[in-house]
């Protein structure tokens, strides 16, 4: 009898050990869960955090490019400006061009003579006159 109650104290124990196993190993799966959870709402929070930070980026990269644009235009509308007016001068260097290349008769520049050329045209048709008469 003494031996069974060794042996049934023995089982007892067992039981007993058998039982807090079985409750420890409950808390660590509850306690494993309860991680798993914490690690989920972390990894989702810092996904959000990353979210934000990608659309914030994103939203810099828009604003900088639509910056660049606006200097793109400005830069065609320069170019398209500078070209017209080349265009218009390169016009005009060629109007002039054909002008030069034209005889234009003597009673033509008379016509648009100033004061000075005037008096300078006179006084050399004079010296020419005295020219004459000495010879």
């Amino acid at each position: 009898m003494i031996r069974e109650s060794g042996v049934e104290a023995k089982l007892k124990l067992a039981e007993q050990v058998n039982k807090l196993l079985f409750f420890k190993n409950k808390q660590l799966e509850e306690e494993n869960a309860r991680l798993q959870k914490l690690a989920q709402n972390n990894m989702s929070e810092e996904k959000q955090e990353l979210n934000i930070q990608i659309t914030q980026n994103e939203k810099l990269l828009l604003l900088e490019i639509e910056g660049q644009n606006k200097k793109i235009e400005e830069l065609q509308n320069t170019l398209n400006k500078k070209f017209e007016a080349n265009s218009e001068a390169s016009s005009y260097v060629s109007f002039l061009q054909k002008r030069i290349n034209e005889s234009v008769s003597y009673t033509h520049l008379r016509a648009h003579e100033t004061g000075r050329n005037l008096v300078c045209r006179l006084l050399l048709e004079k010296k020419k006159k005295k020219k004459k008469k000495k010879k």
